[in-house]
């Protein structure tokens, strides 16, 4: 299982004598200076912009379960449509179909969600 929540950038503009093109995906690796706590990606952000946990993934490499940031509830889903460019996902629960905002929810794992399950109002 990949880590969705690892730092991943995406080339936005052209340099001299860059290695990537417009468009590439890049992950940290490589790219964090332990000198200054910085990565190099957000040392330039004309070149380079740091992309959220579900931009840029292929709907295989979502996860089962999702926590609200909000409300700490986590529940089990299944992704139906990823609209990447708008920030939006329609996910099935319990049988009924959501579309909701990447940014109302983050990636949570199965012994979270079975702990959530034992604490749950």
């Amino acid at each position: 299982m990949i880590d969705l929540m690892q730092k991943r950038f995406i080339v936005i503009a052209d340099y001299p004598d860059s290695i990537y093109t417009v468009g590439t995906v890049l992950d940290r690796e490589g790219s964090y200076d332990s000198s200054n706590n910085v990565f190099f990606y957000n040392k330039y952000p004309h070149l380079f912009r740091e992309l959220s946990w579900w931009e840029h993934r292929e709907i295989s490499d979502f996860p089962e379960y999702v926590k609200y940031s909000t409300k700490g509830k986590i529940i089990k889903v299944k992704w139906i449509y990823v609209q990447d460019g708008e920030g939006k996902v329609q996910l099935e629960n319990g049988g009924y179909r959501f579309t909701w905002s990447f940014n109302l929810f983050e990636p949570a794992t199965e012994s979270q969600y079975n702990e959530y399950l034992k604490i749950k109002p």
